[in-house]
């Protein structure tokens, strides 16, 4: 499967999931260690107005396997810093 059609079905899928669910009744953690794109991604989620909280611990970060920050997490579904970005656009294009 070449990388153009995977961020399609991705991009599908996390547009299907934005459609099907209500952000106030997600749980969204950002797990920060304040790095420049940890600060770009909490500037995000705040900018397109979506509830999150923060977590700072590094112990729980490697306890939870995470190998850099930023990570976030939707419901569960951990993301990395680009996918987390392609979460955030899509849901403020729903707004």
């Amino acid at each position: 499967m070449n990388v153009e059609k995977l961020q399609d079905e991705c991009a599908k899928e996390i547009e299907n999931e934005c459609n099907h669910s209500n952000i106030t009744n997600e749980a969204v953690v950002l797990y920060s260690t304040n790095c420049p794109k940890c600060i770009v991604l909490e500037k995000k989620l705040s900018d397109a107005k979506i509830k999150y909280e923060i977590e700072n611990d590094v112990k729980k970060m490697i306890e939870k396997g995470f190998m850099s920050a930023p990570v976030l997490e939707v419901n569960g579904e951990l993301m990395d810093f680009k996918n987390a970005v392609d979460w955030i656009n899509i849901k403020r294009s729903y707004k």
